[in-house]
């Protein structure tokens, strides 16, 4: 191993300015291997740690000695690899053979082997058509929130809940705050939606029991009062669909949950801060 080097320091010449080994020092001790030199002539080390011998990562006796290593170390990683060496050698570039050992490994590519990727399959149609924003809408609601309620003396802090509307076409996001996870609350926030942002044609949910209640008391309303609102309704030029909310799908109820994961998240890291 360097071998120019080290006829060059056993004649007792100074290397190049220029020569790779120039910034460790090396020198040739007693027993004529080259070492590492250094400041650390005055610590408490040993003298293998003050001064490791110097190796070259390319000669097949180092990749040898890190097989070695890696296997008694029981399948060690690069840093855990490299650091046992360094306690006694230096190798130039042990880094990347650290690496490369660990790479090539057998046993380790077995016990950190990656699944195949499953290819997703075609979009659906509510995913791809745009007509107009929130034509079809995933719903969702977000951890409780707690909010402070200045009413009389004091202030109390009350449990609510944010409802999250996720248009599945273009991913835009509705906010709407709950005040508790009752029907009657799901409905109110659901006409203060379709006021702002129209009648959704479409409305997929993950079916919790907030939203199946308000499903079976929209359907007796419409059942009963179908033929007071009809005429309004018509002239309008609004469609009434008995079935507002199907059965959640995981490739379209999965954009509403991620939203609602996203909002979680971002509101906590803000609040955190006030």
């Amino acid at each position: 191993m360097f071998p120019e080097e080290y006829n060059t320091l056993k004649c007792n010449k100074i290397l190049h300015s220029k020569n790779r080994l120039i910034s460790i020092s090396p020198f040739i001790d007693s027993c004529n291997i080259l070492r590492v030199g250094g400041r650390l002539q005055n610590s408490n080390y040993t003298y293998d740690i003050k001064h490791p011998i110097l190796l070259c990562s390319k000669h097949h006796l180092t990749k040898i000695m890190f097989k070695s290593y890696h296997l008694s170390l029981f399948h060690a990683g690069p840093q855990l690899l490299l650091a046992n060496i360094r306690v006694t050698y230096w190798p130039l570039g042990g880094r990347n053979l650290a690496k490369q050992i660990v790479r090539t490994c057998i046993r380790c590519t077995r016990v950190k082997g990656k699944p195949i990727q499953v290819i997703m399959g075609n979009l659906p149609s509510e995913r791809t058509q745009l007509d107009f924003p929130f034509l079809t809408t995933g719903l969702d609601f977000s951890a409780p929130v707690l909010i402070a309620d200045r009413k009389g003396r004091g202030c109390k802090l009350l449990k609510s809940y944010i409802c999250v509307f996720v248009c599945f076409a273009v991913r835009a996001v509705h906010l709407e705050l709950v005040s508790d996870l009752t029907k009657e609350s799901f409905l109110a926030v659901f006409s203060r939606f379709v006021a702002r942002r129209g009648k959704p044609q479409r409305v997929y949910s993950d079916n919790s029991t907030t939203f199946v209640g308000a499903l079976n008391q929209l359907k007796r309303l419409l059942q009963l009062s179908y033929n007071d609102l009809e005429s309004d309704i018509a002239n309008q030029g609004i469609e009434i669909y008995t079935t507002l909310f199907t059965s959640f799908w995981g490739h379209l109820g999965g954009s509403s949950k991620i939203n609602q994961t996203s909002f979680t998240s971002y509101s906590s890291s803000y609040s955190s801060n006030l």
